[in-house]
């Protein structure tokens, strides 16, 4: 079941229960596209924190999992034009 924007069971219950992921981005031209990226993954709902690094193009991305799932967060990163090597599921399966 999915909860209005920004509701979690999580922050009802007083409790953050997160995910943390690990994955690959590429097209990342320099540090201010991965700046810029960084920053809009962070607006999305869901999302405790995310780092970019454009060098290794290496994403880690800590989220909620009531809030939001992997793969939304990936396709709101497909969309802004960057390629994304999606690890093995289940790690972006839907919410629990």
């Amino acid at each position: 079941m999915r909860l209005p924007h920004g509701e979690s069971p999580n922050k009802r219950a007083g409790a953050v229960q997160v995910v943390r992921v690990v994955f690959r981005v590429s097209d990342l031209p320099c540090a201010a596209a991965a700046a810029t990226l960084a920053k809009r993954v962070r607006e999305l709902p869901g999302v405790v924190d995310v780092t970019v690094n454009p060098v290794t193009e290496r994403v880690v991305l800590t989220f909620d999992p009531w809030a939001t799932t992997a793969v939304e967060i990936l396709q709101a990163i497909e969309a802004r034009g960057y390629a994304v090597e999606r690890p093995p599921a289940p790690w972006y399966a839907a919410n629990p």
